[in-house]
């Protein structure tokens, strides 16, 4: 006969709730019909309750695992730990352990936001594949459409990269700072997003074209300590291999290229992506479980229109007193009408907030130090309004990050600089942009 593992989370939830959700787990057929039956939960279990909950379902003490039994055997399988970086991210000490290591270079930025989104990982088999791409080559591409999850794909691959000892080094526009940052018989990873530029093909990118596959190169021969990982837009990589410079075409053939598409996703890696950034969003408890039972589930996971940048944009925003059936209607309405998330929010923003936003997209797609962007922004404005415009783009349109070195500043996910780089397509408006910057210069 069967063994049925029987997993429950019911961390937040109170004994009496837990305890009936057990109870309606006595009578289940999978309970009646299992060989041997494990009930297992990331809740902590004092005595009486690990007793109570062997009695109300029939099966030995041992059988019934809490959060130290959990804990236990992850002790005692530190292969399983390293394997899902979920796990580790959230030990102690270990995530500190790795930020003062020395291991990265001007990437605490990179960290932080890489730890942050970590919680909403769903690892699809293009991730163990661009793993054994690295070993196997040295280098590799992750290309795809906007809000596939190319980034977030890399980003996990540096945070593995990390915890498993190696210095990571986020490249930003100069490749030569990268040339300067090789150490000899040092375990290096490379991270270059949007290396040919992140809305289209960036002006600079013929001339950066001949260093940068000399460095591709150069780290594909000393594959066996160095790793070079980049990512771009598929329509930025066809620009590449159109444009007349023959080192940029060869930048969009050399390096094996793994494409993330939204087709490859299936319904069940669809579907646990949106239940993660649900469940983790800021919905009572209460809500979280109508999810289970509401058919809208099915429909956005299904939706032709459906996007993980979309899903985690909305969610975010999710208010604490907000219902799941407001929460599912906004997520099909902006499906269905994916501009209307942007154009809403930017209409209601202050006009520094405004200016803050404009500013920021008119500058390189990576975290600006954030005393230099108040300068372009607005150097005239106030301590306290430079303070609640800032606070009110957080953390919809804004992240801010803080380092040794100071504060940056970047947008929240490249979704939100499209959206404001498409009103910079108004003439008069991108003019008047321009013509400040070049006063304050």
């Amino acid at each position: 006969m069967a063994t049925v593992v029987q997993c429950k989370h019911y961390v937040k939830s109170s004994r009496s709730a837990f305890l009936a959700s057990v109870r309606g787990e006595a009578g289940k057929p999978g309970r009646l019909a299992a060989g041997r039956y494990l009930f297992v939960t990331s809740r902590e279990l004092s005595p009486q309750l690990h007793d109570e909950v062997a009695r109300i379902l029939g099966i030995a003490h041992d059988d019934v695992w809490g959060r130290h039994a959990l804990n236990d055997a992850l002790g005692r399988n530190p292969a399983v730990e390293r394997q899902h970086f979920k796990l580790w991210l959230s030990s102690t000490g270990v995530l500190e352990s790795v930020l003062h290591a020395g291991r990265w270079q001007r990437s605490d930025a990179l960290l932080a936001d890489a730890a942050r989104h970590a919680k909403y990982w769903v690892q699809t088999p293009v991730y163990a594949t661009v793993l054994d791409t690295l070993e196997q080559q040295g280098a590799c591409v992750v290309a795809g459409p906007p809000g596939a999850g190319k980034t977030f794909l890399a980003e996990m691959v540096t945070l593995q990269a990390a915890r498993d000892g190696w210095e990571v080094t986020r490249i930003s526009g100069d490749i030569e700072a990268a040339w300067e940052a090789l150490r000899p018989q040092t375990r290096q990873l490379f991270y270059y997003d949007d290396f040919l530029g992140q809305a289209e093909l960036k002006l600079t990118a013929p001339g950066e074209a001949p260093d940068l596959l000399r460095f591709v190169r150069h780290i594909r021969v000393l594959k066996q300590d160095k790793r070079l990982i980049m990512t771009s837009r598929e329509q930025v990589l066809t620009q590449a291999a159109a444009a007349g410079s023959d080192p940029l075409r060869q930048l969009t053939r050399e390096p094996p290229r793994y494409a993330i598409t939204l087709p490859t996703y299936g319904l069940l890696t669809r579907a646990e992506i949106l239940f993660n950034h649900l469940y983790f969003s800021d919905l009572p408890p209460s809500e979280r479980d109508r999810l289970a039972v509401d058919t809208r589930m099915i429909k956005i996971v299904e939706h032709p229109a459906y996007n993980p940048r979309l899903i985690e944009t909305i969610t975010t925003r999710t208010l604490t007193d907000a219902t799941a059936g407001q929460v599912l209607d906004r997520i099909m309405r902006m499906l269905d009408n994916p501009d209307e998330l942007w154009e809403v929010s930017f209409d209601v923003l202050a006009s520094l907030a405004k200016q803050i936003l404009l500013t920021l997209a008119t500058l390189p797609p990576w975290p600006v130090p954030h005393d230099e962007l108040r300068y372009l922004a607005d150097p005239a404005a106030g301590a306290l309004d430079w303070k609640t415009a800032l606070k009110s783009l957080e953390p919809t349109w804004v992240h801010l990050a803080s380092s040794d070195t100071g504060r940056y500043v970047s947008f929240s996910n490249p979704g939100c600089r499209d959206h404001v780089l498409r009103r910079l397509d108004d003439t008069d408006l991108a003019a008047e942009q321009i013509g400040r910057i070049r006063r304050l210069q």
